[in-house]
């Protein structure tokens, strides 16, 4: 897993990542403690989904101007974007099962930019 530690990063490696490269970015907030703790789980994801080409990425709202809405402690839960091509194909907010966000990563792996793709519920 990378961090996007400012917008610059973030524009680099999620939004400039190749079209074809799932970029699952883990948005999360330092005083958020369901976002902590989930957060230290996602690196363990990068052995069952080697096969596909998938970026995992940390990224700290209140440091990257794009994801200014999600640093708000109304807006404070787990939140997972799945970008493809520039593009957000999908998104889940809330803790998920690691079977659960697995699925939803290979679901995006398979759909390009601006499809629908992803397992609800």
């Amino acid at each position: 897993m990378v961090a996007a530690d400012d917008s610059d990063g973030y524009e680099t490696m999620v939004l400039g990542a190749g079209a074809g490269t799932l970029c699952v970015v883990d948005v999360y907030n330092s005083w958020c403690g369901p976002c902590e703790a989930l957060s230290r789980k996602i690196g363990t994801l990068f052995n069952e989904l080697g096969e596909f080409d998938i970026k995992f990425v940390q990224a700290k709202a209140d440091a990257i101007k794009a994801l200014a809405e999600f640093a708000v402690p109304a807006r404070s839960k787990p939140l997972f974007l799945f970008i493809k091509g520039g593009k957000e194909v999908d998104r889940v907010e809330g803790a998920l099962m690691k079977d659960q966000l697995v699925a939803f990563a290979k679901s995006a792996a398979d759909v390009g930019a601006g499809d629908a793709c992803c397992p609800k519920g």
